[in-house]
């Protein structure tokens, strides 16, 4: 589960901070729901996607949020 959490808490402000901005009064809320969207989306494909068997949603988070994390951070090495 810790590891479940981890990406979680390593993607959800930084896209939270893509759609509202930086204003803290909106960034905060959207972080929240940002985090529960994405890990409900995990599980979900997790338990669809080979049907009769289920794919932990930490293996999911790793597959999506790998990518999107080293794309966070090429991008703010461009803008640097």
């Amino acid at each position: 589960m810790q590891y479940i959490c981890c990406y979680c808490w390593n993607i959800k402000p930084h896209l939270a901070r893509l759609f509202v901005g930086n204003q803290h009064k909106y960034l905060i809320p959207t972080t929240a729901l940002c985090g529960a969207i994405i890990l409900l989306v995990a599980d979900t494909i997790g338990r669809t996607l080979m049907a009769p068997y289920e794919i932990s949603a930490g293996i999911i988070m790793s597959m999506i949020g790998g990518p999107i994390f080293i794309l966070l951070l090429k991008r703010s090495l461009y803008e640097s």
